[in-house]
């Protein structure tokens, strides 16, 4: 019966551990040994080492008495895999540094993440390597941007001769305290990769807010509908 219970709680794990780690089942071989450790080895040997110190320490070292503490530690481990499984479900709110704004992102799997692109430092949130989003303010002052000509002129004069203006054709949008925009393209990295990219624009009296969302081209379809709920999300941040 023993055994029975432990084999029972094993499989409620591995079924739980499959759900959290079943984005690493891909065609790379270190992914796929990754996924076998953390679904199938990693909860059973915790499950084990633990109960065995623990019937060590306290001289419980029969078999049934081993059994029972591997199934109790593999209990634990299944208790603690589901609530770290369904917390990922929740909401949460985003304020970016400096940022007069916030965005909801519709689950824990969006993480922010610390980065420094050519030396500076930025924070992402990301859904996992294939999207993000970050969001930079600064002043309209500062940036010379006080309205969407003068955004289109700016972008003019940075990407230069790759500007095209079919590609950075403004769309309206709302929300609440801003004049709101977005564009909508596809830019190519240094080394060659496509990346569907979403800039949303927010200009209230003073500040310059851009919203930036990047996807790798080919999982756009799977994360623009999502990805555009999180930007539409925005709200000022009121004192």
């Amino acid at each position: 019966m023993r055994f029975i219970v432990l084999g029972v709680l094993y499989i409620a794990v591995i079924i739980i551990k499959h759900l959290q780690w079943k984005n690493l089942i891909t065609d790379d071989a270190g992914n796929i040994i990754s996924y076998v450790n953390l679904v199938f080895f990693y909860p059973l040997g915790t499950a084990c080492l633990v109960a065995a110190a623990f019937c060590v320490i306290f001289r419980k070292t029969a078999q049934p008495q081993i059994i029972a503490g591997t199934s109790w530690v593999m209990g634990i481990i299944l208790l603690f895999s589901c609530a770290t499984h369904f917390w990922q479900f929740f909401s949460w709110e985003y304020t970016a540094p400096n940022a007069p704004i916030t965005l909801t992102f519709p689950s824990n799997e969006w993480k922010t993440v610390v980065t420094t692109p050519h030396g500076y430092r930025m924070t992402v949130v990301m859904k996992n390597a294939h999207a993000g989003i970050s969001v930079i303010s600064s002043m309209q002052d500062s940036s010379n941007v006080h309205n969407f000509d003068e955004l289109l002129t700016s972008q003019q004069i940075r990407f230069k001769s790759s500007y095209q203006a079919d590609a950075f054709t403004l769309f309206p949008c709302q929300v609440d305290g801003f004049r709101c925009a977005y564009q909508d393209y596809i830019a190519t990295t240094d080394d060659g990769d496509e990346k569907r990219s979403i800039l949303m624009t927010l200009l209230d009296n003073t500040h310059f807010i851009q919203v930036a969302a990047v996807i790798d081209q080919k999982y756009a379809d799977e994360y623009y509908d999502e990805i555009m709920g999180i930007m539409q999300s925005a709200k000022a941040i009121t004192d």
